[in-house]
């Protein structure tokens, strides 16, 4: 399945496991991505943290358009 199949079939919430699906990294990577200041994650406890998918749509989208 293409990415963009992907991404539609992904709950509204994004968590580590599905990031990491999607972007095919690593889960170090992923939550190396989680702490960074310009990534839209959400801390709901101390160690969990969300994405909401329409933040991480957005953020990818800027990503391409830094690399463009």
């Amino acid at each position: 399945m293409e990415a963009v199949g992907k991404l539609q079939d992904m709950p509204d919430v994004l968590q580590a496991k599905q990031i990491k699906e999607l972007l095919g990294i690593s889960l170090a990577g992923v939550y190396e991505l989680l702490n960074r200041a310009d990534f839209p994650a959400i801390r709901v406890t101390e160690k969990r943290m969300i994405v909401p998918k329409s933040a991480f749509i957005d953020w990818l989208n800027e990503q391409a358009t830094k690399g463009a």
